[in-house]
């Protein structure tokens, strides 16, 4: 398969690539990292970052799932051990600036994160997909993470109506 590549803002994938024809062959994406370099977990080991252990979360809503997602980054920042990190990376779907606003601030309340990267997949790809209340395009955006986050191995999908009760590093 062809590896997508960065190009003014734009995550693409190659057009003679047949599989990925569905993809549109673009992704438009946002980021925004907290830390010393943006994921810098594959430029420092976790013993120089002072930290046992390291997971990337990704997961995604839109301003309907705001406040499920909420409670489920509450729940799984809440269940990190001592000395351990998150790298967070959460899709948004849709949301308002000041929802935006808010799960950022619930974010950095939370020593456990070491990196928030925010992510805007073109959910139009999936306009064609049947849509409910609780089934929404960005719930389909999750069949592109391989194309979003290719340097992410590995990673842990949590649903936006999720909650954790154990340890989310274990």
């Amino acid at each position: 398969g062809s590896t997508p590549h960065c190009e003014n803002g734009l995550v693409r994938s190659a057009p003679d690539d047949p599989k990925d024809a569905w993809i549109q062959h673009h992704v438009p994406i946002q980021r925004l990292s907290r830390g010393l370099l943006p994921n810098r977990h594959h430029d420092m080991n976790n013993q120089s970052a002072g930290r046992d252990s390291e997971i990337n979360v990704v997961t995604g809503a839109d301003e309907a799932y705001a406040l499920p997602l909420a409670t489920m980054l509450h729940s799984l920042l809440s269940n990190v051990k001592e000395r351990a990190s998150v790298n967070l990376y959460l899709m948004d779907g849709g949301f308002a600036s000041a929802t935006r606003r808010r799960l950022t601030r619930l974010v950095k309340q939370h020593d456990a994160v070491l990196s928030l990267e925010w992510i805007v997949p073109d959910v139009s790809t999936f306009a064609h997909l049947p849509t409910l209340p609780y089934l929404s395009p960005v719930t389909y955006a999750r069949l592109l993470l391989p194309h979003l986050l290719p340097y992410l191995d590995p990673a842990t999908y949590l649903a936006p109506d999720a909650v954790v009760q154990e340890d989310a590093t274990a």
